[in-house]
């Protein structure tokens, strides 16, 4: 059983994470997940947003190198 208030990640890069500040459910790219938002997340689910925010990044960075 999923626990209550877990994120879901999704292929597309997106997370669907509850927002303490909007009291709803939010579903954006990874690398617009604001810092408060992050703060309220459990330590895996923070870390994995992290890593999804910096993979984006590599992605840009290569893609305006290139």
């Amino acid at each position: 059983m999923k626990t209550p208030y877990k994120s879901t990640y999704h292929r597309d890069g997106s997370i669907t994470f509850w927002s303490c500040y909007l009291q709803q459910w939010v579903r954006s790219p990874a690398s617009h997940v604001n810092n408060q938002d992050l703060a309220t997340m459990d330590e895996a689910d923070r870390a994995r947003t992290m890593r999804l925010r910096e993979k984006a990044t590599r992605a840009i960075v290569l893609e305006f190198n290139s």
